[in-house]
């Protein structure tokens, strides 16, 4: 199965379960309310609606169970394909931490990523669906570098979060498109180290160099009157929602269209 089809699947759910309709404004608002659907993991349909019947409490929770693959990536299952090729256009799906290991459930690999981009070069436009919180500067790295090589337009699509070396991936696309509710956020490169001074040492230098370049790299896209504060939101590792991202230049454009929908497709391509 595909995440096209998973989304596919659970808008269709979403559509004939009109229980689930209750409260929200509609199937968008619904994804981006992670706090009563994710974090809570005791909430059942039975539970909350007593009166409703044994049909529509399977529904329900058949189209819940859908529902939270697509918004919360570390319940994804390791069998869901990271690439799609539709024509002409090549879909990589960042949903999940970037690891430089075989990928585990909820997680990404960078060198898998790498070579889905180099086996599809005659693709003339890479899609990049983002929901991750980062993962290792290494693999992100080489993402970017892949990124720059790629001859066709690169688009960044994040729909929900793109934290830390998931940022920097979305920020080296030629196009970044935020949907309504999403978030992004840059910080400092970290790391943790034990030894004598002289290996502390080295790790200061390199974390200097990684601070620089990762800076260089999300600077490079937004005008310079909005330097000082970029900068200020990476020192303050600070959550940006999508209308911030936009009045500071790092977004190109925010879209409310639907998961998986051809309108938020044609919204983040370039023109």
């Amino acid at each position: 199965m595909t995440f096209t089809e998973l989304e596919s699947e659970a808008r269709a759910l979403w559509d004939a379960t009109p229980i689930l309709q209750y409260g929200f404004a509609d199937f968008d608002a619904f994804l981006q309310t992670r706090a009563h659907w994710v974090k809570d993991s005791t909430w059942t349909p039975a539970g909350t609606l007593d009166a409703m019947t044994a049909a529509v409490t399977q529904a329900a929770e058949r189209a819940v169970e859908r529902i939270r693959l697509v918004r919360d990536p570390m319940l994804a299952p390791v069998q869901m394909q990271l690439a799609e090729r539709k024509g002409k256009r090549l879909t990589i799906w960042l949903y999940g931490r970037l690891t430089d290991e075989k990928a585990i459930s909820g997680e990404c690999s960078g060198s898998a990523i790498v070579q889905a981009i180099k086996d599809n070069a005659d693709a003339q436009c890479l899609l990049f669906r983002i929901s991750s919180s980062g993962g290792y500067i290494e693999e992100m790295s080489s993402i970017q570098q892949a990124i720059r090589d790629f001859r066709g337009r690169s688009v960044a699509l994040v729909d929900h979060f793109a934290f830390s070396a998931a940022s920097g991936i979305a920020i080296t696309c030629d196009r970044l498109v935020m949907r309504r509710n999403s978030l992004l956020m840059f910080h400092r490169a970290r790391t943790t180290a034990t030894g004598h001074c002289e290996v502390l040492r080295n790790e200061i230098r390199t974390l200097t160099m990684l601070d620089f370049a990762y800076r260089k790299n999300v600077l490079r896209r937004i005008p310079r009157r909005h330097h000082a504060a970029v900068v200020d939101a990476i020192y303050e590792e600070r959550y940006m929602g999508a209308e911030e991202a936009h009045a500071l230049g790092l977004c190109d454009a925010i879209t409310s269209s639907l998961l998986g929908s051809e309108d938020l497709i044609a919204a983040a391509l370039p023109r």
